[in-house]
């Protein structure tokens, strides 16, 4: 919706922002924050998005939330009751289902693959720092399902929840993290804990295969 597609009239023989045309026409957007994009851009950058849509409108129950009651970008504060630090979230989608949704892209939807990208990223801390957010906000508890689209064609869309164990590891990281980032402001030393040693860095099992080639 940030976008406008330039009129070839707007430009000039060159097909450049230049001129009296572009001038006028480019006039009343200004100070609007929306990007002037020429025809070839404009195919470039909004024409894979429209295919994404079209994928997430497709599924049965991402499109359901696509299209359905909901509030995007919501953004909830609060403050953790163990620790005390101030606390921020924004939500992606909060269906009118009563289910939190976050799009993402990826190179692979596959279970397996995406699993990673969860586990590397940490999609699962995320999710539950949403649920928290929510729950600090209405008292309710939702579920939290991610619409996973792939970011080349054909665009695949698949939905996720997370299991015990992810929601059981996300707990255990965020405790660790808001106590450690206590720790940190009540000392005002803002370093790793082991900041102080030399560690060892062991080679990956997958780069042994380098040490030897063929001259």
């Amino acid at each position: 919706d940030d976008v406008i597609e330039i009129p070839a009239t707007a430009l000039n023989e060159q097909g450049h922002r230049k001129g009296t045309a572009w001038t006028t026409w480019a006039a009343q957007f200004q100070g609007t924050g929306m990007r002037l994009l020429k025809p070839e851009e404009f195919a470039a950058e909004v024409g894979p998005l429209e295919f994404v849509r079209d994928q997430i409108h497709a599924h049965p129950r991402a499109g359901k939330v696509a299209k359905g009651p909901k509030e995007t970008q919501v953004v909830i504060t609060w403050v953790d009751d163990v620790t005390g630090l101030p606390c921020k979230a924004e939500l992606d989608i909060v269906s009118g289902y009563g289910i939190l949704f976050d799009l993402k892209t990826s190179a692979e939807t596959a279970p397996g693959q995406f699993a990673g990208s969860v586990l590397k990223f940490g999609y699962h801390i995320q999710a539950r720092w949403y649920q928290r957010a929510w729950y600090e906000l209405t008292g309710d508890r939702l579920p939290f399902v991610f619409v996973v689209v792939k970011n080349k064609p054909p665009f695949n869309c698949e939905c996720y929840d997370l299991d015990k164990k992810w929601e059981e590891l996300a707990d255990a990281r965020i405790k660790y993290g808001m106590g450690r980032l206590k720790r940190c402001y009540e000392s005002g030393v803002w370093r790793s804990p082991t900041w102080t040693e030399v560690h060892t860095l062991e080679m990956p099992r997958w780069a042994e295969n380098t040490l030897t080639f063929d001259v």
